[in-house]
């Protein structure tokens, strides 16, 4: 079974959706304020912080920046 996730980071974007940026998996998850997942994205490597701007999350993940297209 799967244990809980350990988030790094939070980011809230315009619209109330949250991104999770997991410490253990290369990904990314945004899910809407009920709680629905909208996307996963995969990243290089497990992120160590993340953010959101605008229409993209970002992650710092595997020593470089990736953005994630928000829709």
């Amino acid at each position: 079974t799967e244990g809980p996730a350990r988030i790094v980071d939070l980011a809230v974007d315009r619209e109330g959706n949250v991104c999770v940026f997991d410490a253990e998996s290369p990904f990314v998850s945004v899910v809407n304020p009920a709680g629905a997942r909208l996307l996963s994205a995969r990243l290089p490597a497990p992120p160590v912080a993340g953010a959101v701007s605008g229409k993209a999350a970002y992650a710092l993940a595997g020593g470089e920046l990736v953005a994630v297209p928000l829709e």
